[in-house]
């Protein structure tokens, strides 16, 4: 159960991402004609809707996706939803796909982001971090980075990165749960949402593999006797296997083998089968540091903020939080620098930031929890004003140019100065809450704003007291709140 200010900001970041609608592409549409050639033709074939994306394999006469399929899969009922949505609002024919879509992102990438920001809140509760320090980290995650513009768009990455944190909370509740019964169940919750997070992008297997590895030794370390371990690793490897069958089962009907993949037989971009595996070598200098620095999809030019989440490491291993839990939630983030370092297209194509090593970021966000919580009125003022350029940078980005063309060589001026002209991005359809009231330019974002500032009076208006009996739920044993002063 969410105490009442992580719903808040659940509710808050779902807001923020389905106010945008961030029309058509290659990539959404690859995972959208999958969704809809399941839901309108019952087939994994995308041959009636290929003309929509490039991002296609080609496998004995009929077109797939090159995807994995559990985005897809995930939007199946947002997707069914969306065409009686259509009649009842009287929306014409031609547009009916644009509403599907909108429904199939918001329940599911924009959704699934709120609920893990709301989920990190409570993790970093239990780790003893004050509302305020756990607010500040998931407002940088949420609305201060990148994932911002990923969880307004139908792509795998916003899924793979909710459910990678889910996972990884369910596994660092099993250091603290006592129960038997609980500690089956927060198992079973592991090896199904990794498993899905693998399901909705295949680089998400070593994360997951570290979380269920986790997992396994807090089972382990808890475990009074060979029953009390054998349940909780029973019911994580049953629903990891259930994960695992659903990508053979649709790689079996879509490419005639459960071990072929869709990336084996792209239309397009067929350079990455001839580059290691599917693209993939071993990180290379240069791609890592233009990832952390480079003006195209530097990570620190779009999030600053995550310089600290070095400091916040060392904060919260001295302070005596469970190590393996941290050494896991710092080896994913490492890990998704270095797995986009080792690809041959490392800059993702038309898009905003280094999407790549999205699934990364909450991960890293964790870490600037224990920095503001023991800095000092100063340095505090400091942190929330570079907090604050990458929330601007985040909505401009989410406003005028969610995809920014693979020829732009400095994304972050183009994307201020259209926010300074008051520029709403309206490709492939595209439109925002704003838009559709009739507003223009700044004034588009301007009801998201006063949104906001109603969630900060409800805030500071919940009761202490409604938050400790929740945190407790958790059977967490927390460091005391000033445990890092």
């Amino acid at each position: 159960m969410l105490p009442l200010r992580g719903l808040l900001i659940a509710a808050v970041l779902f807001l923020s991402y389905a106010y945008f609608y961030q029309g058509t592409g290659w990539n959404q549409d690859s995972h959208f004609a999958l969704a809809r050639a399941l839901v309108e033709r019952h087939t994994v074939s995308i041959d009636h809707y290929q003309n929509t994306t490039g991002d296609k394999a080609y496998y004995e006469g009929h077109y797939y996706s090159d995807k994995a399929p559990g985005l897809s899969l995930a939007a199946l009922p947002a997707v069914a939803a969306g065409i009686p949505v259509a009649r009842w609002f009287h929306v014409h024919p031609w547009k009916v796909a644009n509403v599907q879509l909108y429904l199939a992102t918001a329940f599911t990438s924009s959704l699934a982001i709120g609920l893990a920001a709301a989920v990190l809140f409570i993790v970093l509760l239990s780790w003893g971090m004050t509302p305020g320090a756990a607010l500040f980290a998931v407002v940088v995650f949420g609305l201060g980075t990148p994932m911002w513009i990923y969880a307004t768009q139908f792509w795998g990455h916003a899924l793979a990165s909710a459910c990678l944190v889910l996972a990884f909370a369910a596994a660092d509740f099993l250091s603290r749960a006592a129960s038997l019964q609980r500690r089956t169940v927060l198992a079973g919750a592991v090896g199904l949402i990794a498993g899905w997070a693998v399901v909705s992008e295949y680089p998400a297997a070593i994360p997951a593999a570290m979380i269920a590895v986790m997992a396994l030794v807090y089972c382990w370390r808890s475990a009074t006797h060979r029953r009390s371990f054998l349940y909780p690793s029973a019911a994580l490897c049953l629903t990891a296997g259930l994960c695992l069958a659903v990508v053979l089962i649709y790689q079996k009907a879509a490419f005639g083998s459960p071990f072929r993949l869709g990336y084996e037989y792209v239309v397009n971009y067929q350079e990455t089968l001839r580059h290691g595996e599917l693209g993939l070598s071993y990180p290379k200098l240069r791609p890592l540091l233009a990832l952390l620095f480079g003006k195209r999809c530097g990570l620190l030019l779009f999030a600053p903020i995550l310089v600290v989440a070095p400091l916040g490491f060392r904060q919260l291993w001295r302070a005596g939080l469970p190590r393996l839990s941290l050494c896991v939630c710092a080896g994913i983030a490492i890990y998704y620098i270095l797995f986009n370092a080792s690809y041959l297209y490392w800059q993702a194509g038309a898009s905003f930031g280094p999407r790549y090593l999205s699934a990364g970021l909450p991960f890293a966000c964790l870490f600037v929890a224990p920095v503001w919580q023991r800095a000092r009125r100063p340095l505090k003022g400091a942190l929330a004003a570079i907090a604050g350029y990458g929330v601007l940078v985040a909505l401009a980005g989410a406003t005028t140019t969610p995809m920014i063309s693979e020829a732009v060589t400095f994304p972050l001026r183009v994307t201020l100065q259209g926010f300074t002209h008051g520029q709403v991005y309206e490709q492939g359809g595209a439109w925002n809450l704003g838009t559709l009231a009739g507003l223009h330019g700044w004034l588009a974002v301007a009801p998201l704003l006063a949104a906001w500032g109603v969630a900060a009076v409800v805030w500071w208006r919940i009761e202490p007291g409604q938050r400790e009996p929740l945190i407790a739920s958790t059977d967490a044993k927390r460091v005391p709140a000033g445990g890092l002063e």
